[in-house]
């Protein structure tokens, strides 16, 4: 019991602090327990209880707990009042030549090093609509997309996303002004309902996006051609039957 009251106080603690610092650990330890533990040991213990050091995300916190499970109803409440299949997510990501994975293999003690060709900067910029089970449409473009460009692909998705919601994100291209405009004189019952601000996990292409992006990472990029080509290539290849997961992951559908 003992043993089980120590282990619990060091997960909690780690979990609450993720970039704690060992020593003040070991005394906060030896205060309460009257324990000398050492740092193998306490590493022991997060590794058996499956805590890991990894690469952190940061994300941005604008809203209480409280306020955040408000707009989270409401947000689920409106996906809930349409079909579940005409929940239409909508985002963007953009590419550059040359890009790599963020990990790779290497020797213990050797850096892990991609070699690439000195080139100057491309990029590439990919939105992409999804629904539970497939693709709805998609446009490259070089550089970024603005708000006229962004209008006219909602327009030629348009034909697909009868009586559906389209689910985006806060970015300014999707408040165009136009665009708003544009939705509130058509006659499919489609509407745009957004995302909870800073939120991206209640957004399913974002998990699309972050499997393409990797996928194209791993790919030979090192012309604006051969990126082309794989941007179109693993979008036409993506496997459409994680879509539902995707969803439920993130909506709860």
């Amino acid at each position: 019991t003992f043993k089980l009251s120590i282990n619990k106080y060091i997960c909690n603690y780690v979990l609450q602090h993720i970039s704690f610092n060992i020593k003040k650990l070991q005394q906060l330890i030896f205060r309460n327990f009257c324990l000398v533990i050492s740092k193998s040991t306490i590493y022991e213990i997060l590794r058996t209880n499956n805590i890991t050091f990894k690469r952190a995300q940061t994300k941005n916190i604008k809203y209480s707990k409280t306020h955040f499970t408000q707009q989270k109803k409401s947000l689920f409440k409106a996906i809930k009042s349409v079909n579940k299949n005409n929940v239409i997510s909508i985002d963007e990501i953009s590419v550059e030549v040359n890009s790599k994975p963020n990990y790779g293999w290497s020797k213990k003690g050797k850096k892990c090093i991609f070699k690439v060709k000195q080139i100057q900067r491309f990029r590439y910029s990919v939105v992409l609509a999804v629904s539970r089970n497939k693709l709805i449409g998609y446009h490259v473009c070089k550089g970024s997309f603005n708000g006229i460009s962004f209008k006219n692909f909602i327009i030629s998705i348009l034909p697909k996303t009868k009586n559906s919601l389209l689910l985006m994100d806060n970015a300014r291209i999707h408040h165009f002004k136009e665009l708003k405009s544009f939705m509130s004189t058509i006659s499919t019952n489609t509407k745009i309902l957004y995302n909870i601000p800073y939120s991206p996990e209640t957004n399913p292409i974002e998990l699309v996006n972050n499997e393409l992006k990797r996928n194209i990472k791993l790919s030979k990029t090192d012309s604006p051609t051969s990126l082309l080509k794989s941007i179109h290539k693993n979008i036409l290849s993506i496997d459409t039957k994680n879509f539902k997961n995707y969803f439920m992951k993130s909506l709860k559908i």
